[in-house]
């Protein structure tokens, strides 16, 4: 396995996946695998989604025997707020970014925030929000050197949205609410 891009998307992955469930009894995985779809690009992971009881999921993922493989760390230089990772054909990786807008509050909840504390994080993160662009941008796994697309269309929350690596080739991106 060539260079792994370690992205805050792909550890909070990792610690999911080892955590208990809230109740504190341990997940069992499932074996169901959603069907492939003709759109997804052939790679590992064409989309955010590979969980099964989503519409749009994707069988895709890490290898089930990712734990007895050797992965190495490598950075690439980004805006702000990297939130997606993506696996694109050849030697591209993509990531979505720039768009914060209450995933810093979510994370002050897991953290153990008050839930009296949600208007201000709220508020807050909004602020935030209004001052970054969301973009796309391309790596090449070789040299880490990334090439970024601002996403300046629409005008809706500057919530994370989603991307999808296309069969076609193309890359489709939801930024602000607008395709």
């Amino acid at each position: 396995m060539r260079g792994f891009l370690a992205a805050p998307v792909l550890v909070a992955v990792a610690l999911a996946l080892s955590a208990p469930a809230a109740s504190g009894a341990a997940c069992t995985p499932s074996r169901f695998a959603p069907q492939p779809s003709p759109a997804m690009a052939n790679t590992p992971w064409p989309t955010e989604h590979a969980d099964g009881w989503r519409t749009h999921a994707v069988a895709a993922g890490l290898p089930s025997d990712v734990g007895h493989m050797k992965l190495h760390t490598r950075v690439a230089t980004l805006p702000p707020v990297p939130v997606w990772g993506y696996v694109g054909r050849g030697d591209d990786l993509y990531v979505l970014g720039g768009s914060p807008y209450l995933l810093d509050m979510f994370t002050a909840l897991i953290l153990g925030a008050p839930r009296s504390s949600v208007p201000l994080l709220i508020e807050r993160s909004k602020r935030y929000a209004e001052t970054l662009t969301p973009y796309v941008a391309r790596i090449d796994a070789r040299s880490m050197r990334a090439k970024t697309l601002p996403l300046t269309g629409g005008t809706s929350a500057n919530y994370t949205g989603g991307l999808l690596v296309h069969a076609n080739g193309f890359l489709y991106a939801v930024g602000r609410s607008t395709l």
